[in-house]
C-alpha cells in the first residue's frame, strides 16, 4: 500500500476488500476522501465463487499448506451437493 500512496501522491487511501493471496478478482483502492466510505463498501452485499476439494484436510485449511488427511468419497449428484449446501450460512 506504501507504493500505492507514492504512485498516486495521495495523502490518505484505504482497500476495500481482502489482500487474501489466493483471492483473485477486483481490489478497489480508495484515495483522498473516498476512504472515509469505505466501510459502507465492506458492508454491501457480496457473492464468492468458491472451488473446493472434498476429502482433504489441510493445516491452514487452504491449498497453502501439506495435506494431513486424504480420503475417497462417494460420488454426489448435482442435487445432492446443492442440498448439503443449504445447511452453510449465507450472512
Amino acid at each position: 500500500m506504501a507504493r500505492v500512496k507514492r504512485l498516486f501522491g495521495a495523502r490518505k487511501r484505504d482497500i476495500t476488500g481482502s489482500l487474501d493471496p489466493l483471492a483473485s478478482g477486483m481490489l478497489p483502492i480508495c484515495f483522498g476522501e473516498a476512504p472515509s466510505s469505505a466501510r459502507q463498501l465492506l458492508d454491501a452485499d457480496k457473492m464468492y465463487r468458491v472451488v473446493a476439494r472434498l476429502g482433504e484436510r489441510t493445516a491452514s485449511a487452504d491449498r497453502e499448506s501439506e495435506v494431513l488427511e486424504s480420503r475417497e468419497l462417494p460420488d454426489f449428484s448435482a442435487a445432492q451437493m446443492q442440498h448439503a449446501l443449504k445447511e452453510f450460512p449465507r450472512e
